[in-house]
């Protein structure tokens, strides 16, 4: 049923439908002579009978007065006046008798009891009151009472429907209540609340007196027994006023196994430094002294013997000597498919999970920032050193999140799916978008695996590339071998000059984004013009939407299933909305590849050091936080000249203001 207001036509207090129950529009009526300004409240509670909203109105949120108040004030969620919801009053005010002038009743609050609060809000709803005329019951049928009121309705004799009014404003509760915390058996909330609660002069007195005026040991607890402190709970838990998904997993390394459930943190003492650091030598003073005590006693701290934690570390660390031997700079992720666990206890191809981290941290230390970001480099070994250690500079790539929901789209429309449904989730993300699985073994003996390579024909299972492992694409290959690299490098582009590194990042963004869209047939112009690019402020050739994608208006709407359930305005929306995504372009002609960032598919969970194994996100970077140094990290992935020049010419930031008419 549905019934609209209406300016003109006499008034209707009630209206009857006739007995045509197949209708499926309500004829419209003129609203105008009922109440417009009723108010409501909604509260979450499953109600079994009348008398239980009497419960709730002078139990559980203090009476009318208290309803009535919340709905004078002009409320703020920051006030102390919104409507407050007791889950726990007792049956003593069932009458609301207990209830003074000011809706006040202190006297049956529970101690530190957390309400759920109640907010105003506006609201456009029309109450109505349906009576519905039953057929007349036969011994076949079932329980009327049983059925929702839809199939009621549709199995009635006939139904009258009276408006009774409009909504114009509903109390609901939507912020959480808190956790709640009984001290039934606190002794001193107990005393508390029966002396100074009670108004009872005797007890109160007792109650003082038993508090020490000065009390000697006053850290130890108040009572006899030494062992246990009655402390007050926190005067609340929770941070947060509005739930939310905290979507928590469970490390999947932290399971037991066997008998041995005792789990204890370990720090793996992994050496990160910034590029302005001396390079170490040897691993953490700390982990040090750790394997000198497992050594000694065939137990490394704080771990038992029949994890064999100790003896998997040494093998790990055999193996991470041998690798790093034969390459000094390595990613984390690399690894996880070499270092492969042959515990008795584990299953074959199983990643070692936590003991490579501490493997790491023996035989390499880490790079926080710079050409070499998230690389773990063997101990000695100094990048900035050599240009021999170039092609081990690390390049990071996002595909944009608008190629990503046109794949999604496509998918959605090869599975027959409706377009209306198409609602985006990491998941959907991660069945388009090609990625290294937490667990693999590589498809390499002892070395990289072949996916992790870029070839310009597929896209890699990792989208922060080092640099050898873009050189299997001719033109990077080309590009490469002609770079006559820096005397000196810098903080930002490693070895590279601006204009080689723009090159290859240029070409890459390229071939991924047609790769990211199905198309692998690139235009060799396209290419051919970066790899001539004379200055780092040229943003090569002009790549329109017919260069990588075909998505016109006839093909979408050729395209489009039209069997789903949707009219046309919403057809025209969908082919407008993906007609201009294809057509829109970004200033630098990225081909939706973003560099500098990495992939938010990619981000890996956080260690227990607090830092990411593999990569750190920039979506954490705020130019008020960050130091004079990242700003400019942050200002060379989009202006390098500019970058350049305020290295070589500004020294810091005065309260984080940049000049905006720089000349260089």
């Amino acid at each position: 049923m549905s019934a609209a207001p209406s300016r003109s036509g006499s008034p209707a207090a009630a209206l009857v439908v006739a007995e045509n129950n197949n209708s499926i529009y309500a004829k419209e009526y003129p609203l105008n002579a009922i109440p417009q300004n009723l108010k409501s409240v909604e509260f979450p509670l499953f109600l079994k009978n009348d008398q239980s909203v009497s419960k709730v109105i002078n139990n559980m949120c203090g009476g009318i007065y208290k309803i009535n108040s919340a709905f004078r004030e002009n409320l703020d969620y920051s006030t102390d006046k919104c409507l407050e919801l007791y889950l726990n009053k007792n049956d003593k005010t069932i009458d609301g008798n207990n209830w003074d002038n000011n809706g006040d009743n202190s006297e049956n609050d529970f101690f530190n009891e957390h309400p759920i609060i109640g907010k105003s809000d506006n609201d456009e709803k029309l109450l109505i009151k349906i009576t519905i005329t039953r057929k007349k019951k036969s011994q076949t049928d079932g329980d009327a009472s049983t059925g929702t009121l839809l199939d009621n309705l549709r199995s009635c004799e006939a139904f009258k429907v009276q408006p009774l009014g409009v909504i114009n404003k509903t109390i609901k509760f939507r912020y959480i209540s808190d956790f709640q915390t009984i001290l039934d058996n606190n002794k001193s909330a107990v005393e508390y609340n029966q002396s100074i609660n009670s108004l009872d002069w005797d007890k109160i007195k007792t109650f003082v007196e038993d508090i020490p005026d000065e009390d000697p040991r006053p850290f130890e607890p108040l009572f006899n027994d030494k062992k246990k402190y009655y402390l007050p709970p926190p005067p609340k838990f929770s941070m947060v006023h509005l739930p939310f998904i905290y979507e928590y997993k469970k490390n999947p390394y932290s399971d037991s196994r066997g008998e041995d459930v005792r789990t204890s943190y370990l720090k793996s003492y992994q050496i990160q430094i910034s590029s302005r650091s001396d390079v170490p030598e040897q691993p953490h003073q700390k982990l040090l002294d750790n394997l000198a005590i497992a050594k000694e006693t065939g137990v490394y701290p704080k771990t038992n013997k029949e994890s064999q934690f100790y003896e998997q570390l040494l093998k790990c660390v055999e193996h991470l000597e041998n690798l790093f031997n034969k390459r000094p700079i390595w990613l984390k992720k690399h690894l996880e498919g070499i270092i492969v666990s042959d515990n008795e206890t584990n299953n074959n191809n199983t990643a070692w999970g936590p003991i490579l981290k501490f493997g790491l941290a023996v035989v390499s230390y880490r790079f926080l920032k710079g050409p070499w970001r998230n690389s773990y480099i063997k101990f000695g070994v100094d990048p900035y050193s050599s240009f021999s250690y170039a092609k081990y500079q690390t390049e990071f790539f996002k595909i944009e999140k608008k190629i990503l929901d046109r794949l999604l789209y496509e998918k959605y429309k090869n599975e027959k799916k409706n377009v209306n449904d198409l609602v985006v989730t990491h998941h959907d993300y991660s069945s388009i978008s090609p990625q290294c699985p937490k667990i693999y073994e590589t498809d390499t003996k002892e070395w990289i695996d072949s996916r992790f390579y870029f070839d310009g024909t597929y896209i890699p299972w990792y989208l922060m590339i080092p640099v050898d492992l873009l050189l299997k694409e001719s033109n990077i290959k080309e590009i490469y071998d002609k770079a006559v690299f820096l005397d000196k490098p810098n903080e930002l582009t490693g070895w590279f000059h601006d204009l080689d590194l723009l090159k290859i990042r240029k070409i890459v963004k390229y071939e991924l984004g047609c790769l990211a869209q199905n198309n692998d047939k690139f235009d060799k112009k396209i290419i051919e013009e970066y790899k001539k690019l004379r200055d780092v402020k040229a943003t090569g050739p002009e790549i329109t939407s017919t260069d990588i994608i075909t998505d016109k208006r006839d093909n979408i709407r050729q395209s489009l299933d039209f069997n789903v359930t949707m009219n046309e305005k919403q057809m025209i929306d969908v082919v407008k909305k993906y007609e201009n995504e294809s057509l829109e372009e970004d200033d630098d002609n990225n081909n939706g590849i973003k560099t500098g960032v990495t992939d938010d598919n990619m981000v890996e969970d956080i260690g227990e050091d607090g830092d990411a194994d593999e990569v750190q996100s920039d979506s954490s970077f705020t130019a008020n936080n960050a130091s004079y140094m990242e700003i400019l990290e942050q200002i060379s992935k989009m202006h390098p000249e500019i970058s350049k020049y305020l290295k070589e010419n500004v020294d810091g930031i005065i309260k984080g203001d940049l000049v905006d008419n720089i000349k260089y």
